[in-house]
């Protein structure tokens, strides 16, 4: 049976549900297990069920999931909202990844395979399954189905100039509101990007040594201006320098990444200074006695 695009669109919402704010503050994990038994773990840090384009887009240096539906004559027990930890699959499945694209890491396939994304930029080819029933006769599906999947590079991140680069403030309580900077991505991924970034700030203080205001943490990416603000609660009330370190960066296409570890976000290090100064408070003034 060759599966229609929206019957796997309707296989990937089950798998994924809906985003939920995890893990690292911003990203999906969703527990699925092979065939086998294998824990994995399927991550996804858009807004909606991860749905299959034409073509798919995948991000070099990823491992990406695939998941097939088998024929539902040969499978009468399967049940779809078991996704890849389906027992019932009795079917077998050949599955074809082209070197353009990348290989298949997981070691046994049956109707779920993990693909180590490995193409450059902008390669394409398609991923290409086929059912086979089993014994006593061994009957094949000619054609199978077959996904078109386009590989994109890695999101990269550049931070455009702090405005202002300064700000004052009266006296070293008083909390300060970030100023107003932005960063974009660089990539080959359509025009919806879904940036998200990790970041560390550090204080350089007027006086004593330098300590991190947070580290790691997720920054909220405004989709249309790419401004950026802090995580909530987050104060500043000292003067001194302050250094923003996106460590980080990740868009909606590399968060398809299965591993659990990366979860889709590769290193950036840009950094972006801002100061607060202290505003002056002028004393009294004397008359100078002429005696």
């Amino acid at each position: 049976m060759i599966m229609k695009k929206t019957n796997l669109r309707k296989l990937t919402a089950i798998i994924t549900g809906l985003v939920l704010m995890g893990g690292m503050g911003f990203a999906q994990t969703t527990t699925v297990t092979t065939s086998t038994s294998v824990s994995k773990t399927l991550t996804d840090g858009t807004t909606a069920p991860i749905t299959s384009g034409d073509p798919d887009l995948v991000t070099t240096g990823t491992t990406v999931p695939y998941l097939v539906v088998p024929d539902a004559d040969l499978n009468p027990s399967y049940n779809l909202s078991e996704g890849a930890s389906a027992t019932h699959v009795v079917s077998n499945f050949t599955w074809t990844v082209p070197g353009t694209i990348g290989s298949i890491s997981y070691p046994t396939p049956k109707h779920y395979i993990e693909v180590n994304i490995t193409g450059a930029a902008d390669a394409t080819g398609d991923i290409n399954v086929k059912e086979q029933n089993s014994a006593p006769t061994a009957c094949q599906d000619a054609t199978g189905t077959s996904i078109h999947v386009k590989v994109i590079a890695q999101p990269t991140v550049s931070a455009a100039s702090v405005l202002p680069t300064s700000v004052c403030s009266t006296d070293g309580t008083t909390a300060i509101t970030l100023p107003t900077f932005t960063v974009t991505k660089s990539t080959s991924a359509p025009s919806d990007p879904g940036l998200q970034v990790l970041a560390t700030l550090t204080l350089t203080p007027l006086s004593g040594a330098s300590s991190d205001v947070f580290t790691d943490q997720v920054l909220t990416v405004d989709e249309s201006t790419g401004n950026v603000t802090l995580p909530t609660g987050t104060t500043l009330s000292k003067w001194g320098k302050y250094t923003l370190t996106i460590t980080s960066v990740s868009d909606k296409i590399s968060r398809k990444d299965i591993d659990a570890t990366r979860k889709g976000f590769f290193a950036s290090g840009k950094t972006v200074d801002f100061y607060i100064y202290k505003t002056p408070k002028t004393g009294a003034i004397y008359h100078i006695s002429n005696l």
